[in-house]
């Protein structure tokens, strides 16, 4: 595989490299070898075309229709992907699994490319060793999404995730065809030339004491939660997205901002907040936060539902049903007495 550019982040535990190259996933030499291959595909067709990364897998042996029987994580309810199970080092691959993303309808793919990244994180969280990633570029092969919409989108959503403390290493995106991957070459270039000050990740103030995420189907006690906090005594400055966003403003950007900014992040569990992309998202940023910094999320057991693995080893405060004095008891462990 020949690097064409590189890409560094500082993220706060590092350096880590989004790294463009020219060559065959299917054939990744063994001193370039990562942990998992992500591959794209329509939910539930692994169809071996001729232009897919699934098709020229199949040709070399690695069956993703195979491995999609015997699935060592199922996430696609929440997350539209899920895991493989180990391949046999007999195959010898040049990877360890494959993380396949396949989400049902929720927009452009330019819109929801970076919903790879966020799907990494379960798959992390769940204890998945994963230091190195490789990718095609993802949906301009069957998918016909034209590159130049793909690519930027794919980069911006890449070192946005590793600024926030993705536990990645290092990110490989190959292309077999030398003239697409010289034209992406141009593009990441020009993405570098126009990012000021580089891929440096800038510490937030914290401008809120409390942000609150959660399911706009819970809003009720959230509100009721928002109103308990901004009556104590100390007058936490508390973000709440349908108060703090306008219409006009990019919610995505806005959003991680704010995170960045609070002190204290409480996240309110329910069926529907593991349902939402954006509260999925929520949590999945806190959680880097909480991994750098210590003492940032603070859980509630809102209504009652069946957690995930990765978020029950985390202690939480439970509310359930909604309970609105245990909501307002539970702010001694949100704000720092005074």
């Amino acid at each position: 595989m020949e690097l064409l550019e590189t890409i560094v982040v500082e993220s706060a535990t590092g350096s880590r490299f989004i790294e463009l190259y020219h060559g065959d996933l299917t054939r990744i030499p063994p001193d370039q070898a990562v942990d998992l291959l992500v591959v794209s595909a329509f939910p539930n067709d692994y169809s071996a075309t001729h232009g897919s990364v699934v098709g020229a897998l199949y040709r070399s042996g690695v069956s993703v229709a195979a491995l999609a029987r015997n699935k060592a994580e199922d996430l696609r309810e929440n997350y539209g992907c899920w895991l493989s199970s180990p391949i046999s080092d007999q195959m010898n691959p040049g990877f360890d699994r494959i993380l396949c993303f396949e989400p049902e309808v929720r927009g452009s793919p330019p819109e929801v490319v970076g919903d790879i990244f966020r799907s990494l994180f379960p798959v992390i969280e769940s204890g998945v060793a994963v230091s190195t990633i490789a990718m095609p570029l993802v949906a301009s092969g069957d998918a016909r999404w034209p590159r130049d919409q793909m690519f930027p989108p794919l980069l911006e959503a890449a070192v946005q995730w590793l600024q926030a403390g993705l536990r990645v290493d290092k990110i490989k995106i190959v292309d077999r065809e030398r003239d697409k991957a010289l034209a992406l070459r141009q593009m990441m270039a020009r993405f570098k030339a126009n990012s000021p000050g580089g891929q440096s990740r800038q510490v937030a103030e914290h401008a809120y004491d409390v942000f609150i995420s959660y399911s706009r189907l819970d809003r009720v006690a959230a509100d009721h939660l928002a109103n308990v906090l901004r009556a104590h005594r100390s007058k936490p400055a508390v973000f709440q997205d349908t108060l703090e966003i306008d219409g006009g403003a990019s919610w995505q950007q806005k959003m991680w901002e704010a995170l960045e900014a609070s002190h204290k992040i409480v996240a309110l569990y329910s069926p529907a907040y593991l349902a939402s992309k954006v509260c999925q998202e929520e949590y999945a940023i806190a959680r880097l936060r909480e991994q750098e910094a210590g003492n940032i999320l603070v859980p509630i057991y809102l209504v009652t539902t069946k957690l995930p693995a990765y978020i029950r080893i985390l202690n939480y405060t439970d509310c359930r049903e909604s309970d609105r004095d245990l909501l307002s008891a539970a702010i001694d462990k949100i704000l720092p007495a005074r």
